[in-house]
């Protein structure tokens, strides 16, 4: 057998796991979006200005706790599993043990400001059971942070979607039945319990072993970790520093309409999240032991992201106005038409970007990449301040400016992680990819601009992603072998961990 021959089968080897998991995730992400369209319509309406408005502030403080608690621990145990499969259970409680101890002294800091600051007691209930929430899911993601290290997350992620549905369907019913925040906080945590305790369960079936308490290992987890928790702050203080400079320098509108497009144009960003979910661990692996493979499966998820994200943004752009008017509920957010097309612009950069970033990951460049996340984090709202202002000016609208600055730092994040990353990446692949699939939009584009009229909003999206399928086959960016993967991937078991 050649080395050609040999290599071919490894990698195809190799790629079975990878494939499965990312058809986990996939098969759920239906379920996903169903859970979000609750919140998003449901819970509002229900709860009214007020309660809404103690659930959002308690829900932000639970937010604030799990990242910070967190450590950026879930990627280093992804890490650290995907290269030592063996000590999963010891690098995992490990985390937990770390992740606990953070969370108490945030759980103490807040207890102190429940007492002398807040002095409703529904509020204070309302914190205190997001907060429990918050320490079960600290302890649950983990758990399943070691699955995805040993790429075996599917299991999870199926049977963790049926949950999270189930969860919405019961806080409907709560909120039907005239139930209130504390309701809501005791639901929350019931599912937390069951969540959390069905992650477990499954990482301790599949790697459970007798662990031995460890300084050294405590150690290196909160030192590896401390480096994505710096990228993870960054992202959050970028990725939400625009809706404060809006509020202070335009109108509550505006800043409306920059949130329904901005959420409209977050949509695609799921196909980047299962990609890299899925091939990070294979990454981290061969990073230190086959980097030939590391480069072909770093190029290959970029090509698959490339070709994915790119038609749904040109779909969004193409479809802007009937899109705004038919989710928005009519003309209200005619406004957000331009800020969509702006944004769906910086779809694809986000999700390459996206999937890069994780490749510096693998190669325990965390560091640089926090670098550029916090430099992304300064600059962004120092364009902002004199962006917006310029396009209430210009064009009357601020949020202009604010999404033209979005799409500008993506291009600056993107292009400084393509450099750090050097020949570890096949360019000129990726170049070869973005030009198939912009074919590939154009074609659907014209589909879909000629058709929309004739058969609607709705017709025309399925329409368009038939025409791209096929335009994508012909180009050359998908085979039929592909196809026929990702289907028997959808059937397939996931394989039984081999100890390393």
């Amino acid at each position: 057998m050649t080395r050609a021959r040999e290599t071919q089968l490894s990698d195809r080897d190799r790629r079975g796991p990878i494939v499965r998991t990312a058809a986990a995730l996939l098969s759920v992400q239906g379920m996903t979006w169903l859970s979000s369209l609750v919140s998003l319509l449901i819970v509002p309406r229900y709860l009214g200005a007020d309660r809404l408005g103690i659930f959002a502030v308690a829900g932000t403080l639970a937010t604030i706790a799990t990242l910070v608690a967190g450590w950026g621990t879930g990627n280093q145990i992804v890490k650290a599993v995907a290269r030592e499969p063996a000590r999963a259970a010891s690098v995992v409680l490990h985390a937990i043990a770390l992740r606990l101890a953070i969370w108490s002294v945030f759980a103490l800091l807040t207890a102190v400001a429940l007492v002398t600051v807040v002095h409703d007691g529904t509020s204070r209930a309302v914190v205190v059971l997001m907060l429990g929430s918050a320490a079960l899911g600290l302890i649950g993601n983990a758990a399943g942070a070691g699955l995805r290290g040993n790429q075996t997350i599917g299991r999870l992620a199926i049977i963790g979607a049926f949950i999270g549905v189930a969860s919405q369907g019961a806080t409907i019913f709560v909120l039907v039945s005239g139930g209130g925040l504390i309701a809501l906080g005791l639901l929350g945590m019931g599912f937390a319990v069951v969540s959390t305790s069905l992650a477990v369960v499954l990482f301790w079936r599949k790697l459970g072993r007798r662990v031995a308490w460890s300084r050294p290992v405590l150690v290196s987890i909160a030192s590896g970790g401390f480096a994505f928790l710096a990228w993870e702050v960054a992202m959050q203080t970028y990725g939400t520093i625009d809706y404060i400079l809006l509020a202070a320098l335009t109108d509550a509108k505006t800043v409306g309409d920059y949130a329904f497009a901005l959420r409209l144009a977050g949509i695609p960003i799921f196909a980047a999240t299962i990609v890299t979910s899925s091939i990070y661990p294979a990454l981290a692996a061969a990073s230190l032991t086959d980097r030939p493979f590391f480069k072909r499966l770093l190029t290959e998820g970029t090509h698959v992201v490339i070709a994915v994200s790119l038609p749904m943004a040109a779909g969004l752009i193409v479809l802007a106005p009937q899109l705004a008017r038919l989710i928005g509920g009519g003309s209200q957010f005619d406004s957000s038409v331009p800020l969509l097309i702006i944004l769906s612009l910086q779809i694809p950069l986000v999700a390459v970007d996206t999937v890069l970033g994780t490749g510096l990951y693998a190669l325990d460049r965390q560091k640089r990449l926090a670098l550029v996340g916090w430099c992304a984090a300064v600059l962004n709202p120092l364009f902002n301040l004199a962006a917006i202002p310029l396009t209430v000016h210009w064009f009357g609208n601020g949020a202009i400016g604010a999404a033209v600055m979005t799409a500008v730092t993506e291009c600056f994040v993107g292009a400084w992680i393509w450099s750090m990353l050097g020949s570890s990446l096949g360019h000129a692949r990726i170049v070869g990819t973005a030009a198939r699939s912009l074919t590939g939009c154009a074609v659907m584009a014209v589909a879909v601009l000629v058709a929309e009229p004739h058969v609607g909003t709705i017709l025309s999206i399925p329409l368009g992603a038939g025409v791209y399928g096929v335009s994508a086959l012909a180009l050359g960016l998908f085979s039929v072998a592909d196809v026929r993967q990702v289907r028997r991937a959808f059937t397939s078991r996931e394989p039984e961990l081999v100890q390393a």
